[in-house]
């Protein structure tokens, strides 16, 4: 009887922290809720406006003594559709071994991908599905 009364004892202690625990969540939770129920102050309409693109790199020019901007060109992608007969699609236009693409050379064409080549720079372009492979015909 002893250790029924004394396991009764510790489970309410238990619940009693428990419940004054509880309660000073709560209230970090009301303090929470009020801070984030004040009001906000952002930028103005002409503060956006006026506001500096962080995509436009800005660079002096020597001669005039002013700011230039200067926006970064956008390369084209490369995508490899096809491999058949030794020949290439690439963005839906077939090409040859040492055909030149957009700056590169093609160099190499595999089972899934090809290999194109511009001075140091190797670029590989693999087949949107690996499951595809490479055709050949063959002449009777």
């Amino acid at each position: 009887m002893g250790y029924k009364l004394l396991i009764k004892t510790f489970l309410f202690m238990i619940v009693i922290v428990e419940i004054l625990s509880a309660s000073t969540d709560i209230e970090k939770i009301n303090k929470l809720v009020k801070n984030i129920k004040k009001e906000r102050i952002g930028l103005s309409a002409d503060e956006v406006k006026s506001a500096k693109n962080p995509f436009v790199k800005s660079v002096k020019n020597s001669k005039n003594r002013k700011y230039v901007k200067i926006y970064k060109k956008k390369r084209p992608k490369l995508f490899l559709n096809a491999i058949i007969n030794n020949r290439a699609k690439i963005n839906h236009k077939w090409y040859d071994i040492n055909s030149k693409i957009d700056g590169y050379k093609l160099i190499k064409i595999c089972n899934n991908y090809v290999i194109l080549k511009r001075a140091n720079k190797t670029v590989y372009l693999y087949l949107k599905f690996p499951k595809n492979k490479k055709i050949k015909f063959s002449s009777y």
